[in-house]
């Protein structure tokens, strides 16, 4: 009788063993794994590059919508003095000589530089008077603390120049940024600008009345003389370096906490009802929490978000975005431009 042929020998007949067939299709799908594994590293790739692609896009976007509606427009340091003592308990009322260019929303620094300096949050204007009402006392790091009448306070979102630019004193300036003018020393956590455009309510088709332009703002019900607004960082969320394990800020630790937020418009009036909110970006602007304007990138500068120079009616907007991941890591990115306002300061 004739043997049957061996599995592990080809057959007279031609064609492959199990062996083989067992071999070739390991083989086979080992090279299918890795060039499937190879395909979705590359789409990887792709969509993190597509995402960086975007927040450029979001980002020149923003820039491109904050210049077209402040150019004509006339820009606002609010400070003032506070009209009556305020308790360390009060919760209710905060009166000021003057509210003009306040958000409608934001952060009250009061006795800036000194011992008894507090940040205070507060939610809306009071409708009739110089009031900031829905007060949060001692946040952002302070204590809530008593305040006589005529206490400075200011909003914190304005960031300036100081007039002393020749080895100033720590207690005059809160940071020293790299700006056109050389190092320059400010006052101020940078978190946004208050402005007035010119405006135009009854569609006369002319932004002249009888005693000068027509100022004001956008808000719900229309063009108002009179109203404001404010272009600004308004926070979402907190994310930790720890727990990114990411060193966004290149201070060499993971030990900080960051404020993701994104930049708005808002605007208002007297009537807290019609104040609005514009969204320009989504939450992708990063600032170190409790420490807002502080140096980002470990260049040896502070990075205000906002820098208004109101003697050359110039802002400097400097952003940074977390702009997505590559190959895993985060990535930060910076994004600048100077817009230069026709009209100017308002003080």
């Amino acid at each position: 009788m004739r043997p049957r042929p061996s599995i592990f020998r080809r057959s007279d007949q031609g064609g492959f063993t199990l062996i083989e067939v067992s071999i070739a299709l390991s083989v086979m799908t080992v090279i299918l794994l890795a060039t499937s594994a190879v395909l979705r590293k590359e789409t990887r790739g792709i969509m993190e590059l597509q995402n960086m692609g975007h927040s450029e896009k979001v980002m020149n976007g923003a820039f491109h919508r904050i210049l077209r509606t402040i150019q004509f427009a006339r820009g606002y340091s609010p400070e003032t003095n506070l009209v009556s003592t305020l308790n360390a308990a009060e919760s209710g009322e905060v009166l000021l000589g003057n509210v003009t260019g306040f958000p409608e929303s934001g952060l009250l620094v009061v006795d800036r530089g000194q011992a008894t300096e507090e940040i205070i949050r507060y939610e809306t204007h009071a409708a009739i008077g110089s009031g900031l009402w829905t007060l949060e006392r001692g946040v952002e790091g302070t204590t809530a603390r008593g305040h006589s009448a005529g206490s400075s306070a200011l909003w914190s979102g304005l960031a300036r120049p100081i007039a002393n630019q020749t080895d100033p004193a720590p207690a005059e300036y809160d940071g020293r940024t790299d700006d056109l003018r050389g190092d320059t020393y400010y006052l101020g956590r940078g978190t946004g600008l208050s402005y007035q455009v010119p405006v135009d309510p009854e569609h006369t088709g002319s932004y002249e009345s009888s005693t000068g332009p027509r100022w004001g703002a956008q808000v719900a019900g229309g063009e108002v003389e009179g109203a404001h607004a404010a272009v600004s960082f308004i926070r979402s969320t907190e994310i930790s370096e720890t727990k990114r394990d990411f060193d966004f800020n290149r201070d060499g630790d993971q030990d900080d906490t960051f404020d993701l937020g994104r930049i708005a418009i808002q605007s208002w009036n007297n009537d807290p009802a019609e104040a609005i909110r514009i969204n320009l970006t989504p939450s992708i602007i990063l600032q170190e929490k409790g420490a807002y304007g502080s140096d980002m990138d470990d260049d040896g500068y502070q990075d205000p978000m906002f820098l208004w120079s109101a003697d050359q009616g110039r802002l400097r907007l400097r952003f940074f975005v977390l702009a997505g991941t590559i190959n895993g890591h985060e990535v930060v990115r910076r994004f600048e431009t100077i817009i230069h306002l026709c009209n100017g300061s308002a003080e």
